[in-house]
């Protein structure tokens, strides 16, 4: 055989994979609806037939290829965890019999409301016993190791700079409504949130076994140390910038940025390296600092640091869902959101 033949049907094999109709994959032909004009309204020439044949589905507010495919994943994960919690037999230690004990305690319901508050109750213990600002920042690092995120965050990212570098990342978090919007407009809509953002507070210091006005207050404290932070957040439009979040720096500049936080306690706890790390926003963490300084203190010393940690135990997740960009979304057209 001519030396060359292998090397041609090397050449060629792509071609005759990419001519196969059943390996291509592009755009879904059955989802057109050739009965419009694409230039008239392309929305309904390009999704029209999906549509029609995909409604809605009542639990759902959005509908699209990428949403249904997203639903499917969910009940395969959901297959799995099952089966990994309904054994006993998995080895100790093993990723199964992690993922499906934690899953299978999650699922316990009837325990989950027999046992109510008891479990939390030693870390609320610990939280009342607080006295100093040092034990509070003890106390936000054991949050943290909680995935509690408050009143910031630590993660790891890529560099900004250095892609292939992997650092720390502080951020901003602590605000139990999405974001800073929902603490400082005026609309209504806006305030009717943070009316229902503190009777939920309330709500939940009540459940901790608090009367009435300790929990309207409590709430009010809360919301205030929050709409503080809110107030040095950046908004939604300014986080867009992917420069308003990268302020890269290293463990002297962090320290001297916020002088009171007890960043060598924090990292030793952490087990973090004392390298390049980036804060995503300086002045908001400048307004932890003399939180600390101020609220925290006052706090500690009045005896209502424990309120404060029902409140972020208890925060609403209320971050909406990404938008999505496919064409395919059932949901309102973009102009009429």
């Amino acid at each position: 055989m001519n030396v060359l033949t292998p090397c041609l049907i090397l050449a060629v094999a792509p071609v005759a994979t990419a001519a196969d109709p059943a390996a291509l994959r592009g755009i879904e032909t059955g989802d057109l609806d050739r009965g419009v004009e694409a230039c008239t309204d392309f929305y309904q020439f390009a999704n029209g037939a999906w549509r029609a044949a995909n409604p809605i589905p009542a639990s759902m507010t959005r509908w699209s290829r990428r949403w249904q495919a997203g639903e499917a994943a969910k009940e395969r994960l959901k297959g799995i965890l099952d089966e990994v919690s309904a054994s006993r037999s998995w080895a100790p230690g093993s990723v199964e019999q992690l993922i499906g004990d934690h899953y299978a305690s999650c699922m316990d319901e009837a325990r989950i409301e027999g046992l109510g508050l008891a479990p939390l109750k030693p870390l609320l213990a610990d939280v009342d016993g607080l006295r100093d600002v040092a034990g509070v920042q003890r106390m936000i690092a054991r949050f943290h190791g909680m995935a509690v995120s408050v009143p910031f965050g630590v993660a790891s990212s890529p560099d900004n700079h250095e892609p292939s570098q992997v650092i720390a990342t502080v951020y901003a978090a602590g605000l139990g409504l999405p974001d800073r919007d929902y603490y400082v407009k005026t609309e209504p809509r806006f305030q009717e949130a943070r009316e229902k953002y503190r009777a939920h507070v309330a709500r939940m210091v009540r459940l901790a076994g608090l009367g009435e006005a300790e929990a309207r207050s409590a709430a009010e404290t809360v919301f205030a140390m929050e709409k503080a932070l809110a107030e040095s957040s950046l908004d939604n439009v300014a986080l867009r910038d992917p420069t308003a979040t990268d302020h890269k720096m290293n463990f002297a500049d962090l320290q001297a940025l916020t002088p009171r936080i007890d960043w060598a306690g924090y990292f030793e706890a952490a087990r973090i390296a004392r390298a390049d790390l980036n804060v995503q926003e300086p002045k908001f963490m400048q307004a932890v600092d003399r939180a600390l300084a101020r609220d925290l203190q006052l706090l500690v010393a009045e005896g209502h640091a424990g309120d404060i940690a029902v409140g972020d135990l208890g925060e609403v997740e209320a971050e909406p869902a990404p938008a999505r960009a496919d064409i395919q979304d059932s949901q309102a057209r973009p102009h009429q959101q």
